[in-house]
């Protein structure tokens, strides 16, 4: 059984902004029976691992989170949340699964929202793939964690429901329902929460690339990020 607590992290000096106190609202609404459990540089040490020291050390704090979230599933269990998660219902009926995911895009699998028992042994596997991972610039849990599913036999068609076991994979509409170019999103019955994309983490010129694509009503294809992750991030 997945225990009641959300896990959220804050690393770095940024200021909450009033799309994270929106967010954040919205879990005191739906999720008032849950424990909160806020990461930061005071209950987590950045240098206890080459991945987070050195992604901390760039100010990327996005990427501390990224290890965190993980490493805060695997000893205590619960779910995390990203803090520009909108909650729109409680996550109560999904808590007798040992993981459950939902997708992102039609082949990647979202890190905004995870939910897992303590000491799961699919979260642990997934946890010590980054034993030896070295922090290399922009990519992301997302890539990372939808070539370790692959590997265990997902297919990631993104639009279908997806269970190995008691790990489960819900629909897009359930956990990311925003549309990225659009940012248009439908509250359908199974949807419990919106995730909006702050991406503080994203430099400027991959911004400017959503920014542009956006206007247009364009899919974002993310080229500066895949340009940026096979020539700078070395």
């Amino acid at each position: 059984m997945i225990p009641k607590i959300i896990h959220y992290c804050k690393f770095g000096d940024s200021k909450e902004t009033d799309l994270v106190k929106r967010c954040r609202a919205s879990w005191m609404k739906h999720l008032s029976e849950y424990e909160f459990k806020e990461w930061n540089e005071s209950n987590f040490d950045v240098n206890s691992h080459p991945y987070t020291k050195r992604a901390y050390e760039k100010k990327m704090y996005a990427f501390v989170a990224d290890y965190v979230r993980i490493w805060a599933l695997y000893n205590y269990g619960g779910l995390y949340l990203d803090t520009d998660v909108e909650v729109f219902k409680s996550f109560d009926d999904l808590l007798d699964s040992e993981v459950f995911l939902g997708f992102e895009t039609d082949y990647l699998v979202a890190t905004c929202v995870i939910g897992a028992e303590k000491g799961s042994g699919f979260i642990g596997e997934f946890f010590a793939k980054y034993e030896n991972k070295r922090f290399a610039g922009l990519e992301t849990n997302v890539d990372f964690l939808a070539d370790f599913l692959r590997a265990k036999g997902f297919k990631l068609n993104g639009s279908k429901y997806e269970e190995q076991g008691r790990v489960k994979i819900y629909p897009q509409r359930c956990f990311s329902p925003k549309d990225r170019a659009t940012g248009k999103f439908e509250v359908e019955d199974d949807t419990y929460c919106v995730h909006h994309f702050a991406a503080s983490w994203f430099p400027w010129y991959i911004k400017l690339e959503e920014y542009i694509c956006k206007k247009l009503g364009v899919e974002c294809r993310g080229y500066c990020y895949r340009f940026n992750k096979k020539y700078l991030s070395k």
